[in-house]
């Protein structure tokens, strides 16, 4: 079963609890809402989202495991996540009652979501950190940190006798860094200042927003344009085969 098709089922069966919770704690109230602990619209949502996440978790889980183990998997991950929606379907479901607290525990389910996000960006990080920390631990391994960090030669190469000095590189940024600062630092201020203090309402509503979308882009697109500008400039499309092919 694709994952398309299983997510599509999965939609189809939570919205279907939604229905059916909401009827079944209309049933249970006899008619008078004031009965139940929670709305009817937690008491759909809590079997459709019950429904969802266990048939999703599920789903994940089991190719987890299929992906670690290395074993191709006698069972469809896609029927065993169907049939753990259905079962949390069924259980929840048949909770459905007038003191039922519907609204916590979807509450909780919505807890849990939120605390699965933060997981995953702060999990995301760490394993870039590591990641880092590895490959940076198998570098130093085969170079001397003495010859990277005061070396003067920067010319890595296939043939093993790479020199990597890290200091023209540090040079590069820094000379570069100090040029762009000379030009960004005094436009910028009195860009500022000008806006700030002596340009009128209409004007300004006009710059700013045009101004505030030119930061937001990143620079490195500032970049690729002034590299595609200078290479049609000086007419020299040898030097810039891969560039014409990014553009095409």
């Amino acid at each position: 079963m694709s994952a398309g098709l299983l997510f599509t089922i999965l939609f189809a069966i939570a919205a279907l609890g939604y229905i059916m919770g909401r009827r079944r704690a209309a049933a249970a109230s006899g008619g008078d809402l004031r009965t139940l602990h929670s709305l009817l619209g937690f008491h759909g949502w809590s079997v459709a989202m019950a429904t969802f996440l266990a048939g999703l978790a599920a789903w994940v889980i089991w190719n987890l495991l299929m992906s670690l183990t290395g074993l191709p998997g006698a069972l469809n991950g896609g029927f065993v996540a169907l049939f753990f929606a259905a079962a949390a379907f069924v259980l929840s479901y048949r909770r459905i009652d007038g003191p039922y607290r519907a609204r916590n525990f979807v509450e909780k389910m919505m807890l849990g979501l939120l605390i699965v996000a933060s997981s995953i960006a702060i999990l995301t990080t760490v394993g870039i950190v590591l990641s880092m920390a590895f490959e940076t631990t198998r570098f130093f391994q085969q170079y001397s940190w003495t010859e990277f960090f005061f070396g003067t030669t920067w010319s890595p190469n296939f043939r093993g006798d790479s020199e990597l000095g890290m200091l023209p590189l540090l040079w590069g940024t820094l000379y570069v860094s100090f040029i762009a600062l000379l030009v960004a630092v005094p436009v910028g201020l009195f860009t500022a200042i000008y806006l700030t203090e002596y340009a009128s309402k209409r004007f300004r509503s006009a710059a700013k927003p045009a101004i505030e979308i030119l930061a937001g882009i990143p620079t490195i697109v500032y970049g690729l344009f002034a590299l595609i500008t200078r290479s049609c400039a000086t007419g020299s499309p040898h030097r810039w085969d891969w560039v014409k092919a990014v553009r095409r």
